[in-house]
């Protein structure tokens, strides 16, 4: 996948990895979204790059993440979607499915 020319949304966008992955794209041509429940944070990556667009969003949510939906619709066609968050959810799904097939000492 080519880093450039892309609408992406990253959740949990506004501090650490997920800030550091939106600089990436950005550096590379991307628009970028970034999305968090704390709006304070978001308004100080934008204080930093002012390019970026920001979304108070609790993925959680589903009124929420219908919100930063037609949000989005207005910056561009969404390419590509990062979710720190929903990996996490995800591996932790999978371990709590898998727990009772799971040999312990």
């Amino acid at each position: 996948m080519k880093l450039s020319g892309n609408t992406v949304l990253i959740t949990g966008g506004a501090t650490g990895i997920g800030l550091a992955m939106a600089e990436a794209y950005m550096k590379a041509g991307s628009e970028v979204i970034i999305c968090g429940r704390r709006e304070g944070r978001l308004l100080a990556a934008r204080e930093r790059h002012p390019e970026l667009h920001t979304r108070t969003c609790d993925v959680v949510s589903e009124s929420d993440c219908r919100a930063l939906r037609s949000a989005w619709s207005v910056v561009s066609p969404m390419a590509v979607a990062l979710s720190r968050i929903a990996a996490a959810r995800a591996v932790r799904q999978l371990l709590a499915s898998r727990a009772s097939q799971l040999l312990l000492p």
